[in-house]
C-alpha cells in the first residue's frame, strides 16, 4: 500500500510540473509586423518582409526575430522601458539614420513596459549619419 501511495504522489507531481511548464511556455509574448524596406535588428541586416518577434520563455529580455518562412532569424537582447500606464497599442519602433532603418523598440498592448533593443555596432555606425527619425510600425499580437 505504501508503494502505491508513493507512486501516486510521484505521478501527481510529474503531471503538476508538466502543467506548470506548459502554462509558463504559453505566457511568452509574440507579435507580427510588416516592413517595406531592409532594416537592421541587433547585429543582423534583414530584408523587407513580414516578421515575427517572440519573447524567450527563459529570459524575458531576450527576443527572437524571424521572417514568415523562418529562413532568417536573429536574437535581440533588450532592456525594459518603463511606462506610467499600460501600452495602448502593439507596434515596433525603428530609428532611421539617413537611409538605414534600425529596430529599436517593441511595444505590446496591455503590458506595463516596453522593450528597447540594445544598441549594436551596426546602429552605432549608422548613427554617424546624423540624428535619427522615429518610425513606428503597427504590429499584431499573436
Amino acid at each position: 500500500m505504501k508503494k502505491l501511495a508513493f507512486w501516486l504522489v510521484a505521478i501527481s507531481l510529474m503531471v503538476g510540473l508538466t502543467l506548470v511548464l506548459d502554462v509558463r511556455a504559453q505566457t511568452t509574448n509574440s507579435i507580427e509586423f510588416k516592413v517595406s524596406s531592409p532594416f537592421v535588428a541587433g547585429n543582423a541586416k534583414l530584408p523587407a518582409g513580414t516578421y515575427t518577434i517572440r519573447q524567450d520563455a527563459d529570459d524575458q529580455l531576450e527576443w527572437e526575430i524571424s521572417n514568415d518562412t523562418k529562413a532568417i532569424s536573429a536574437f535581440l537582447p533588450t532592456d525594459p522601458v518603463s511606462m506610467t500606464s499600460p501600452n495602448q497599442k502593439t507596434e515596433v519602433t525603428f530609428q532611421k539614420y539617413g537611409n538605414t532603418l534600425v529596430l529599436k523598440e517593441i511595444w505590446i498592448t496591455g503590458l506595463s513596459n516596453g522593450f528597447s533593443v540594445q544598441s549594436s555596432y551596426a546602429e552605432k555606425k549608422a548613427a554617424k549619419a546624423g540624428s535619427p527619425t522615429k518610425v513606428p510600425v503597427a504590429a499584431n499580437k499573436k
